[in-house]
């Protein structure tokens, strides 16, 4: 496997990146080509921080790896969590993860600082584009490289 194209991230980090996903050994799910496919299915996620979803994305003998930071996509709404962009919702949520099939929740607080349990599905706003990774509202990852054979 060879480097074919890194903007935006240095070879370090994305080999610690990948790392961080379980390498790129696993069993790849194969991806397609059309643009703006919907990440759930097709990626391999994790969610770091309490604001950073990271992916390793297939299509045939190309990874794609690729983070975005969801303050981008997601915003809290009066304790609830819409897709909305530079919602920065991190900032009034807390224990944040995403599930597999691709829904962020946590406890954000509603405009009276109580917090609430807030859920919203991600796959209805972050896309993923195998020449320019993840991105929502056409704003664009935060880290990508290409990797191949």
């Amino acid at each position: 496997m060879q480097v074919l194209n890194l903007p935006g991230m240095k070879y370090p980090t994305m080999v610690a990146f990948a790392a961080a996903l379980g390498g790129v050994s696993a069993a790849p799910v194969l991806f397609g080509t059309e643009l703006n496919k919907r990440f759930v299915g097709g990626c391999n996620t994790t969610f770091t921080g309490s604001d950073t979803l990271n992916a390793i994305c297939y299509e045939s003998t190309k990874e794609v790896i690729t983070s975005l930071n969801l303050n981008h996509c997601v915003s809290n709404r009066d304790g609830q969590l819409i897709g909305y962009q530079e919602g920065n919702f991190s900032s009034t949520c807390r224990d944040t993860k995403v599930d597999n099939n691709g829904w962020l929740t946590g406890t954000c607080d509603n405009s009276e600082h109580n917090p609430r349990p807030a859920s919203v599905n991600l796959d209805l706003y972050v896309k993923i584009d195998l020449d320019h990774g993840l991105s929502c509202f056409d704003i664009g990852p935060d880290a990508f490289g290409i990797l191949g054979s």
